[in-house]
């Protein structure tokens, strides 16, 4: 059974034109049996004609939808359309062919094209008449409509069938060219996937390649930050990240007798140590002891030794810590050290917390873009324990710097760092004292001229001496002496001012004539001048490690240095100076050597520091020109700064050249000196300036 929604466009067309057909043949069929019938009725009416025997008026002929016409044995033709028999002429829309399925005719086409042919023939060519007798086409009228229309309809049958068939199989077609087209699509794009493929295998080889050495590197400075971790015993990951020493008080021998050279602070710290022993006198009347107290100073001078004897001297334990040792590159690991270095010190107090260095704790903050409230939590919390809701009784912080301009405003006020204390170089009277206290520590001898070392160490510190004292015992031990005497500590005191002093000179004789020359120039301005606050120590030709120079001139102070006037100013000047004029006098101005740039150097901060701080400039006035203030003056102003600077220097140049000019022959003789001898001290080269001869055992 066919559908009408499920065959071609041409297979619909057809059962249409079938259907007309039928209904056509049909409504003729019946107008000519009606037709004939008002005929009939007219002649009986008019003629009156007898009926045969054995007939009736109307035979069942008569009404058949399919034969109609007259009762006689007349023959009528009827045309195969209603419109036709209607109208007298045919209706174009029935006889136009079918459009051809296929643009190609196969013989399939061609059978179904005669077919058509058939179906759309102009004339039916069937006959309808009325019985008669002998006439072979007298037989039923109705039946052999019938037969005709049933033989139509078996051939529209048959060529719907074909047409069905012929469709079927060009939707077979269709579908298999259809299927070998996506086929081959497919295909393609399988093909270039495939080769998307390769192309991405070889990129991800070359990642896989890039990330298992990155992989590796990581593993590596992992592996290295463990062990580091574990080599130092550092435990910030699991929480026990305590980075201070809890000394308790039977562990800490130092006392106010074993401290010289700064005796002002150590009158300071003894109210401290009052309060510590004792501290309910203070109580009754209601006074505080400071919460804090900042040692200021250069390095070497004795800050923690200070700290370490008050805490000896009040008999309660004592809490080392450096301030490079809170933060770390873990967010919160400082702030979270130093609140357990003040709990810590609440369950032993009374106790002494000191915090070396607490610059790198307590720098300035500021409001740099680089710089991120993080960055600045351990001094937060620093300042909370200060001065916060959670008191610090019996718990006093000494903090250590050499930087004071580097610390916060907010730790330096008032409630924090109450006391600021000083602590300097020592004097003569210290120094003479500290050595006293570290030559009874090795075995030395009685002769040893102490206020000696002492005048020729202006400058040292706590720790230069205590380091100078210590060389000269090494120095004994190597010598296989057992004591240590006064050339040990001559040996001791050089090697810290000039360095270790190498074992042979230069090999070339002519560097070493030069550099005798250039040695003997500053000797000289050094001993001929009447303003020198200095005097020359020992001058050698011998090459020292600290200053890498092929010779050296070391003056030491006559006395105590407290401040410096305009003359002694200018005379250091002529000093750096009189290498250079040395050289330029006795080889020409185009053989002097690059030994001076250094005193170059010295001479230049020198005049600066007299020009733009010290006001000791005739032209310019007597202010201060900073950096800053050089960067914002004008041309003109920073030209007359620089132009000041050089005349102070070339009034040097000028005044050492005329003064070496007068000594020339002095210069000489002490140059060939110090060849043959390579170092000379302060008798020798008095002896060499006065005419005489040195002799040595």
């Amino acid at each position: 059974m066919f559908s009408l929604t499920t065959l071609q466009p041409q297979v619909v067309t057809a059962l249409k034109q079938f259907s007309l057909i039928v209904n056509g043949s049909r409504a003729l069929s019946t107008e000519n049996c009606f037709g004939g019938r008002r005929r009939r009725n007219l002649q009986k009416k008019y003629n009156a004609p007898q009926t045969e025997k054995g007939h009736s008026s109307q035979t069942d002929q008569e009404f058949s939808p399919l034969i109609c016409g007259s009762v006689r044995g007349d023959s009528y033709v009827s045309s195969p359309t209603f419109f036709e028999n209607k109208y007298g002429f045919e209706d174009p829309s029935f006889t136009r062919p079918a459009p051809s399925l296929l643009t190609s005719r196969t013989t399939e086409q061609r059978r179904l094209l005669q077919l058509r042919q058939r179906w759309h023939s102009s004339v039916r060519l069937f006959y309808v008449r009325r019985e008669g007798t002998g006439d072979p086409r007298n037989e039923d009228p109705e039946q052999q409509g019938l037969k005709e229309v049933k033989k139509t309809v078996e051939d529209q049958y048959a060529v719907l069938k074909e047409l069905a068939e012929l469709s079927t199989k060009q939707a077979a077609e269709n579908k298999n060219l259809l299927k070998q087209q996506q086929l081959k699509n497919l295909e393609e794009k399988y093909e270039m996937l495939m080769s998307q493929v390769k192309e991405l295998s070889s990129k991800k080889k070359t990642t896989v390649n890039h990330a298992v050495q990155l992989l590796s590197y990581v593993a590596a400075v992992i592996l290295l930050v463990i062990i580091i971790v574990r080599i130092t015993g550092s435990n910030v990951m699991n929480g026990n990240s305590k980075t201070f020493s809890v000394v308790s008080k039977d562990m800490i021998e130092e006392k106010f007798s074993d401290v010289h050279g700064m005796d002002e602070a150590k009158d300071d710290m003894i109210d401290i140590v009052k309060f510590l022993q004792n501290p309910e006198p203070f109580n009754q009347v209601g006074a505080k002891i400071p919460k804090g107290i900042l040692l200021e100073g250069p390095p070497g001078v004795g800050k923690t030794m200070l700290a370490r004897a008050v805490a000896g001297e009040a008999g309660v334990p004592f809490i080392f810590a450096s301030g490079s040792e809170f933060d770390e590159i873990f967010v919160g690991v400082g702030a979270k050290r130093v609140r357990e270095l003040f709990e810590t010190a609440r369950h032993i107090a009374p106790c002494i917390v000191f915090i070396d260095e607490i610059d790198s704790l307590a720098t300035t903050r500021t409001q740099s873009p680089y710089s991120t409230p993080a960055a600045y939590q351990s001094i937060n919390q620093l300042l909370t324990e200060l001065d916060g809701f959670q008191s610090m009784n019996g718990i006093i912080l000494i903090a250590a710097t050499n930087r004071k301009d580097a610390l916060d405003p907010a730790i330096l006020r008032p409630g924090r760092l109450d006391m600021h204390i000083s602590v300097e170089r020592p004097d003569l009277k210290g120094r003479e004292k500290m050595f006293k206290q570290y030559l009874s520590k090795v075995k030395h001898d009685p002769d040893i001229n102490i206020t000696h070392l002492a005048l020729g160490t202006s400058g040292f510190t706590g720790a230069d001496i205590s380091s100078m004292v210590n060389q000269a015992a090494l120095k004994a031990g190597i010598d296989g002496v057992s004591s240590v005497n006064m050339s040990h500590l001559n040996y001791a005191k050089d090697k810290i001012l000039m360095g270790s002093e190498k074992k042979t000179r230069t090999p070339d004789e002519r560097v070493n004539w030069c550099t005798a020359i250039h040695e003997a120039g500053h000797t000289i301005v050094g001993m001929e001048s009447k303003t020198s606050v200095t005097d020359v120590y020992k001058v050698t030709i011998k090459s020292r490690g600290g200053n890498h120079s092929l010779g050296h001139t070391q003056f030491l102070p006559k006395t105590e240095l407290y401040d410096e006037s305009r003359a002694q100013l200018m005379n250091e000047l002529d000093i750096c100076m009189g290498g250079r004029v040395a050289e330029e006098i006795i080889f020409g101005a185009n053989e002097v050597t690059t030994g001076a740039s250094s005193d170059f150097k010295t001479a230049t901060s020198i005049a600066k520091q007299m020009v733009m701080y010290y006001g000791m400039s005739e032209n310019l006035g007597m202010r201060v020109y900073s950096k800053k203030d050089l960067q914002m003056m004008s041309p003109k102003m920073r030209k007359e700064v620089d132009d000041e600077v050089n005349k102070l220097l070339q009034d040097s140049y000028n005044r050492t050249k005329k003064l070496l000019l007068r000594k020339k022959d002095k210069l000489t003789k002490l140059a060939e000196m110090l060849m043959k001898y390579e170092t000379l001290d302060m008798e020798e080269i008095r002896l060499i300036m006065e005419g005489k001869d040195i002799v040595r055992s």
